[in-house]
């Protein structure tokens, strides 16, 4: 991805990606999560992350319901990055993306990251699976939802 055309010196794109490295990075030694003070409100930090773009958008589209019960259930916000069009998200995504031998997890999108956890999903799932990964429970890491729904979907937009 070329970043000389978007006009950031490389020291703005460090601090860009310093940023997001916190905003990704585990919780504190003492293992509970930090909060994040702004304008004088506490909140807890969001430990969710989705990482897509405009190739996935109908995947991303399909768990958009899924991840907004999410966001009311457990009270935070999934961050969602956009790797096309942010190279500091792009490279942030390859980075949670490794193994500790250096070879990908996944290599597709969406990628969905639990920074609590450090448990990660592969593309479209189903809700149960999703609940498991964002409550920090034992989740499959690639479960596609089921055929027949995807068939449906595959009709749906055909005849819409």
């Amino acid at each position: 991805m070329p970043t000389a055309q978007r006009g950031r010196s490389s020291s703005t794109q460090i601090v860009v990606v310093l940023l997001l490295f916190f905003v990704a990075s585990a919780c504190g030694l003492d293992g509970r999560r930090r909060s994040v003070c702004f304008l004088g409100f506490k909140r807890k930090e969001p430990y969710l992350l989705e990482f897509g773009g405009k190739a996935v958008k109908e995947e991303s589209k399909k768990m958009a319901p899924i991840m907004r019960r999410i966001e009311r259930q457990y009270k935070t916000r999934i961050v969602r990055f956009d790797i096309y069009s942010d190279a500091a998200a792009y490279r942030l995504w390859l980075l949670l993306d490794k193994s500790p031998r250096g070879a990908s997890l996944c290599g597709g999108l969406p990628f969905y990251y639990n920074r609590k956890t450090g448990a990660i999903i592969c593309g479209p799932t189903t809700t149960e699976n999703f609940e498991a990964w964002a409550a920090g429970e034992d989740h499959k890491t690639a479960l596609p939802p089921p055929l027949y729904v995807f068939f449906l979907s595959l009709f749906d937009s055909q005849y819409s």
